[in-house]
């Protein structure tokens, strides 16, 4: 069950009310819980959190809200091991994904795991990713156009996809940020800034190995996979 900004009204300041679960409202916007949903998460995409408000929501029971039951432990031992099972699957969903990209470094693909609302993801987010691996004199050069979309990005991550340190460094940029030619983008990663004639710099911090993602939201068409080359920093030729 989902509801995006498209059927969301708005006031004038922007804020929004949805009304979740229960029976449809007479007025107003709802989101329906199917049977069993246990979580709702909500998604705010900004251009430039630097100069941006940042989004936020609350929730608010709607009446009195119900004493809270008693633990029940037969209930209580099930969900304990549900969430066992899913911590035991992570490393091995990481593992496999990293070691995709280790197998072909300095390439990026179409990550097609994550289509269709995959992993709590966005059903609407077409993503790109692919791993670097280079030495402190090299950079990896990720050159592509760009598609009709309502919202793209890109950020570099470790191997355990979280985010590298984005409150003090330069890795990741959005359609807002990024410099681009036309609607073409030019990216460089490596652990030292080359400079603007380069391209758009992202912060490797020095890691040998890391990951790079891209989203897509709502494209027109499929984003063709950028192109991508190792160099030496020292021959990195300005952006043509």
């Amino acid at each position: 069950s989902r509801i995006d900004s498209d059927a969301i009204t708005f006031d004038d300041h922007g804020d929004y009310e949805v009304t979740v679960g229960g029976d449809r409202p007479h007025a107003g916007d709802w989101l329906g819980l199917p049977e069993r949903a246990t979580v709702v998460w909500v998604r705010h995409f900004h251009d430039d959190v630097q100069t941006e408000e940042t989004g936020w929501c609350a929730i608010e029971p709607i009446g009195s809200a119900p004493t809270a039951a008693p633990i029940d432990p037969l209930r209580f031992g099930k969900q304990l091991s549900k969430a066992s099972v899913v911590i035991t699957h992570l490393p091995r969903i990481w593992s496999a994904a990293a070691a995709a990209d280790a197998e072909s470094p300095n390439q990026l693909r179409h990550w097609t795991e994550m289509s269709g609302g995959a992993v709590f993801t966005e059903p609407a987010i077409h993503y790109v990713r692919g791993g670097w691996q280079l030495g402190l004199d090299e950079a990896l050069l990720i050159e592509g156009e760009l598609v009709g979309c309502r919202y793209w990005n890109i950020l570099a991550y470790s191997r355990f996809l979280n985010s590298l340190d984005y409150r003090h460094r330069r890795v990741s940029y959005t359609g807002a940020t990024a410099s681009l030619d036309g609607s073409r983008y030019r990216f460089v990663v490596s652990a030292t800034d080359p400079g603007p004639a380069a391209g758009d710099w992202i912060d490797s911090e020095g890691r040998a190995f890391g990951i790079i993602v891209m989203r897509f939201l709502q494209p027109e068409d499929r984003p063709p996979v950028p192109s991508t080359r190792v160099v030496r920093l020292a021959d990195l030729a300005p952006r043509s």
